[in-house]
């Protein structure tokens, strides 16, 4: 078996010691672009509601006749799964591992800078070199940072140089994406609300009402579901109604339901 010769490893250190200087050095100027934010994200707040009023709806047992609920939402952009190398695998110049992966996601907004350009995050996934990889800081970073110049979306925005996202994939051999999305704030504070449909016996129509409540407390995500069963006399009335919502069946057996939506719940959604 030939060794390696001492200049082939010297070579093999030295490119290795170049590898972090210019690491350092981009992690040094980074800060550039996605510090500078000076406007915060534009956030929508509006009412989803399904399905659609006075339109004829066929349900199953067990399934949502009518919802409702405020969502807070911001334009941005959803990219396809990005980097290589399992977080355990050892790093070699010559194995082709990124210092970062990602899986696909929506990226969270951060804002626009001074000079006009929006700053996203991606929020899942890890950085580092392996087997050194460690969670994505969900603010932002060297290797999570994205931003948008002239309609593309480009990566490493942390740092001087940014490139677009997929030229970076396309250097990497990688057959990556990017496409324009909507991000949904899940630390908006917002009550979900369900009517469900639970079967028929005799004249009495079963149904069970549902809320779904989802705020931000100390930056996790608490959901508190909460169920109440109520069950309507069909030969007294067509119509239904419960917390605000009006729903007009035309027809139930004990495992389907035809039925229209008159009236959703009535939710205020508010800003914040």
């Amino acid at each position: 078996m030939l060794l390696p010769s001492i200049g082939l490893i010297e070579r093999i250190k030295f490119m290795q010691l170049h590898l972090i200087a210019v690491l350092a050095f981009i992690m040094a100027i980074s800060g550039c672009a996605t510090s500078n934010i000076k406007t915060p994200p534009l956030y929508n707040v509006s009412l989803i509601a399904a399905p659609e009023v006075n339109h004829p709806e066929v349900g199953e047992l067990g399934e949502t006749l009518a919802s409702a609920l405020c969502s807070r939402q911001a334009e941005s952009w959803r990219i396809s799964e990005f980097g290589s190398g399992e977080d355990s695998e050892g790093f070699s110049l010559r194995s082709g591992i990124t210092a970062w992966r990602f899986p696909t996601q929506v990226l969270k907004p951060k804002g626009t800078t001074s000079k006009g350009v929006s700053v996203f995050v991606a929020t899942q996934g890890s950085t580092g070199v392996p087997p050194y990889r460690v969670p994505v800081d969900t603010n932002g970073g060297l290797y999570n940072s994205f931003c948008e110049k002239e309609g593309v979306l480009h990566f490493m925005c942390d740092s001087l140089v940014s490139t677009p996202f997929v030229e970076v994939a396309a250097n990497f051999g990688m057959d990556a994406w990017a496409e324009r999305a909507t991000y949904m704030d899940l630390s908006y504070p917002s009550l979900q609300q369900e009517m469900i449909y639970n079967g028929r016996v005799g004249n009495d129509i079963k149904f069970v009402y549902r809320e779904l409540a989802t705020q931000n407390i100390g930056g996790a995500i608490m959901r508190s579901p909460y169920s109440q069963e109520v069950q309507y006399d069909f030969s007294e009335s067509d119509i239904v109604g419960f917390k605000g919502a009006r729903v007009k069946i035309h027809e139930a057996t004990n495992r389907q339901i035809t039925y229209e939506v008159m009236q959703h719940f009535p939710i205020t959604c508010t800003t914040r």
